[in-house]
């Protein structure tokens, strides 16, 4: 949606002013993040999430801390198991659905193309870099990831 000649996604738009439980339980999540406790800032995220499901930041923040839960276990897991695991599956729809609720969200773009090099799958995560670069052709992190696919 355009908003004074801006994109703006729903999320934004119908931002209530009962938000602020969900900001305080995505800053638990973040500071989780931060200490490496993934499975507590996963529950944290997904309880900001009941609070308010507009917000591509809490889908998008999931995701990370489901990759970071993925790549503790990557460890001991053989590289073919890990793209059928629960955290990869989630992580993904988690992604989607930040994109789905904000387009411009460039950052969920880059974490979906991080989440498909964790399993190899270089195709789908050059494809994901190039759809973040097309919403904002100078992101670093996208173009990062471009070259880094090869």
């Amino acid at each position: 949606m355009l908003m004074d000649g801006k994109s703006v996604g729903l999320g934004q738009l119908l931002k209530p002013e009962v938000t602020s439980r969900a900001d305080e339980l995505r800053e638990q999540g973040n500071q989780f993040f931060r200490e490496q406790k993934f499975s507590k800032a996963i529950w944290a995220y997904s309880e900001a999430i009941e609070e308010y499901p507009f917000d591509a930041r809490l889908f998008s923040n999931r995701a990370a801390a489901q990759m970071g839960q993925l790549q503790v276990l990557y460890r001991s897991m053989p590289g073919s198991a890990v793209e059928d695991n629960s955290y990869f599956k989630e992580a993904l729809k988690d992604l989607n659905k930040a994109i789905d609720i904000d387009p411009t969200y460039v950052k969920a773009y880059a974490r979906k193309g991080q989440l498909w090099l964790i399993v190899n799958n270089k195709d789908e995560a050059r494809a994901s870099y190039e759809a973040g670069l097309r919403v904002d052709p100078a992101n670093g992190e996208c173009r990062a990831g471009c070259d880094s696919c090869g």
